[in-house]
């Protein structure tokens, strides 16, 4: 279970031996040479990474003291000027690991947040992914690590922050002018959260990502952050706001009958940030009209490259409007799967055909297209293929769900036997039959890359 990695040594327990119990003596044992690993880029963990697979990643002046207990292994943080990187994760280590429980992790997070002060002048990584945070440790962690003024990268996902919590982040943000990515998934920030993240945000000026999915922030969170963005952070590249309510048809209601009145808020974001590359909005409800302002103000972004717009409650008639994305001339993927097409009433869908014709330009850039669950059809199938035939750079193609008859896929067939950069396509759960698959069989012969197929 222990291999060196290039001359240097890392340490993993496989799950096999782990369920069997491992004990803590049997452990140390094991010579401190083989649980010491170095980063390369001058990236040193120093401390412990416990991850779900069970990785444990120290340097071996460490291990002895991490052993011992928390307050041992904080004591050997002290005065660790090559410390780069400080990732603690807990994944179930009370089942796996018996003596090495949530318990003993929590006070060892805690002993180590105390010793942040000594780390300021070097750490630039800090990842205290999946902890279960109290309002009090957050405000320990804030006050702990506020003069790591090199900090570049900080990921707090999953860690329970609220919108409380938000406010000490804020407050640890004003220090870090040159934070580069901030990573707040999974957690309850709310438009509260957000609004107190919106001021700190502002100061950071080298932000390239900042990724705040599933937190339920709605459209004044929204407004709050992109007035932000769009003032102090023109480096940014990617925002992630999946899974969140910006489109929220309870806010809608009160907000004079738009469905998405939070979104022209965005449009200072793609032109203050030229090199904006990657949205995520996927799960928002931000319906058709949402969608009219998004294809709009995002036809003028010249360096979009990713965009995530599924399970958005758009229908056919928003699907017209999406045909302005056509004009981003560097779009490489595109999700548009589950949306409410398929609840249409009458199975002419016009505006998924105007859409696929506005994307005409897009079959030399494209790499990955996701329209599973929209309730294709025959005529809009046809459409699809016409663009398939063309689109050399494809490499990813989903239409799962949909509503592919025999005839249907006789189509997609002639088309993809052009494509031969496919590298994986997902057809499951549609209406074809014998006749239809054999044709598929004989144009994927056609895909020398092709690795997935569903």
């Amino acid at each position: 279970e222990w291999a060196a990695t290039e001359g240097l040594a890392r340490s993993k327990v496989s799950e096999e031996v782990a369920m069997t119990g491992v004990t803590v003596d049997r452990f140390r044992s094991l010579p401190g040479g083989l649980l010491g690993r170095v980063w390369p880029a001058e990236r040193i963990v120093l401390g412990l990474r416990v991850c779900k697979w069970l990785h444990a990643e120290l340097l071996s002046q460490a291990d002895r003291a991490l052993l011992a207990g928390p307050q041992e292994h904080a004591r050997s943080l002290e005065g660790a000027e090559i410390c780069r990187s400080l990732c603690m994760f807990r994944s179930n280590l009370a089942l796996k690991w018996p003596k090495m429980g949530q318990e003993y992790f929590d006070a060892l997070v805690t002993a180590s947040l105390s010793t942040g002060a000594n780390l300021s002048t070097s750490l630039v990584h800090l990842d205290l992914s999946r902890n279960s945070f109290s309002e009090a440790d957050v405000e320990l962690l804030a006050s702990s690590f506020a003069g790591c003024t090199n900090l570049n990268c900080l990921t707090l996902a999953s860690t329970h922050l609220s919108d409380r919590g938000a406010e000490n982040v804020a407050s640890l943000l004003r220090g870090c002018v040159g934070l580069t990515s901030l990573n707040l998934s999974n957690n309850t920030l709310g438009n509260d959260g957000a609004c107190s993240l919106a001021g700190a945000v502002r100061r950071c000026t080298q932000l390239v990502e900042i990724v705040l999915n599933n937190n339920r922030v709605g459209c004044d969170g929204l407004s709050a952050l992109a007035e932000s963005l769009a003032e102090g952070c023109g480096r940014l590249r990617r925002l992630d706001l999946g899974g969140n309510l910006v489109g929220d048809v309870r806010e809608a209601s009160a907000n004079a009958g738009l469905d998405v009145p939070g979104l022209e808020c965005l449009r200072g974001v793609f032109r203050g940030c030229t090199a904006f590359e990657v949205l995520d909005l996927g799960c928002n409800f931000i319906g058709d009209f949402g969608a009219s302002q998004l294809a709009e103000m995002l036809s003028e972004s010249a360096a979009l490259t990713c965009l995530d717009l599924h399970d958005n409650d758009i229908s056919d008639a928003g699907c017209a409007r999406l045909a302005a994305l056509g004009q981003c001339a560097r779009l490489q993927r595109l999700r548009l799967g589950r949306n409410r097409l398929h609840h249409a009433i009458s199975n002419d869908l016009q505006g998924v055909r105007s859409m696929l014709r506005g994307w005409s330009a897009l079959r030399c850039t494209l790499h990955s297209l996701d329209l599973h669950w929209l309730g294709l059809t025959e005529p809009e199938v046809a459409q699809l293929a016409a663009w398939l035939a063309s689109a050399r750079a494809l490499a990813s193609l989903d239409l799962r769900r949909n509503a592919i008859s025999d005839r249907g896929a006789l189509a997609l067939a002639r088309s993809l036997r052009h494509c031969a950069s496919l590298r994986s396509l997902w057809l499951g759960r549609n209406r074809f039959g014998d006749k239809g698959s054999t044709a598929l069989g004989a144009a994927l012969e056609h895909c020398p890359r092709l690795a997935a197929l569903s």
